[in-house]
């Protein structure tokens, strides 16, 4: 009789790898990474975390940012579906969490679609976490008890013009468009004098924050010197990081990963 060889089965991973301080990941994604076979993984991950994946597996970068596609994501898609049909543990790290504005619903989708398993593991969005590390509360009792999640550019690059009316507004990505999408606030009725936080590579050591009122910002001349991922809140508690501004400690110090595998 011949014995027939079972094909081992492939999963997607999608993981969320936290908004840039590795030690703001999951255990869960931590342990998953550990027995990964292939991580596709994206420009703002932690990339520490990179290595305390297993010394034989495959590191794909796939970072996207504006005007610089190391991948198109129909090219993302394909490597996901073709490592997970030859029987591979796929990870696709991706940063902040991946259902917040990281494509991870499209690529979920793509690859029940097409026959693959897939689970999501979720990550501390940087919506969240870099307005904390800034010492900015999100919501406060009496006075912010709503909250917008809003991305800096449309599907377009276009700077969003039906901005909600919420007590805090966030932001992601709002480089390209801050001059227009602070004039489409002012347009929408946001007062000039409410106050306001750029925050650029939140909750890592280089975090830089400036703070102005909203129509300070038409003139904000270092819009184009923005290096790293950054994020823009708008709202009265942004005034509370007068006080609160040093409250979050940024990772410093390596943590205890298996640096067995090579130099990343």
């Amino acid at each position: 009789m011949i014995k027939v060889k079972k094909m081992k089965k492939g999963i997607i991973y999608l993981v969320g790898a936290g908004p840039g301080d590795p030690e703001l990941i999951t255990v869960k994604a931590f342990n998953i990474i550990k027995k990964a076979e292939v991580i596709v993984y994206d420009s703002l991950i932690p990339f520490q975390l990179l290595k305390n994946a297993p010394v034989n597996a495959e590191l794909i970068p796939a970072g996207k940012r504006a005007g610089n596609h190391i991948l198109v994501q129909e090219k993302i898609n394909s490597i996901l579906l073709n490592k997970a049909k030859s029987g591979k543990i796929v990870v696709r790290l991706k940063g902040g969490d991946p259902f917040v504005f990281g494509r991870g619903g499209e690529e979920a989708s793509f690859l029940i679609a097409n026959g693959v398993e897939v689970r999501v593991v979720p990550g501390v969005s940087s919506s969240m976490a870099v307005a904390l590390a800034a010492g900015i509360p999100l919501t406060q009792r009496n006075l912010a008890t709503s909250i917008a999640i809003i991305s800096g550019s449309d599907s377009v690059g276009e700077a969003p013009k039906n901005i909600p009316r919420a007590d805090t507004v966030v932001f992601l990505m709002p480089k390209r468009n801050l001059r227009k999408i602070v004039d489409n606030l002012l347009e929408q009725g946001f007062k000039s004098d409410i106050d306001c936080a750029l925050v650029e590579n939140g909750t890592k050591p280089n975090q830089r924050v400036v703070r102005k009122k909203l129509g300070e910002f038409i003139d904000f001349a270092d819009v184009g010197k923005i290096a790293g991922p950054a994020i823009f809140i708008v709202g009265e508690t942004v005034a509370l990081a007068d006080t609160l501004s040093q409250i979050y400690q940024q990772y410093t110090e390596n943590i205890e990963y298996n640096y067995a595998r090579k130099k990343i």
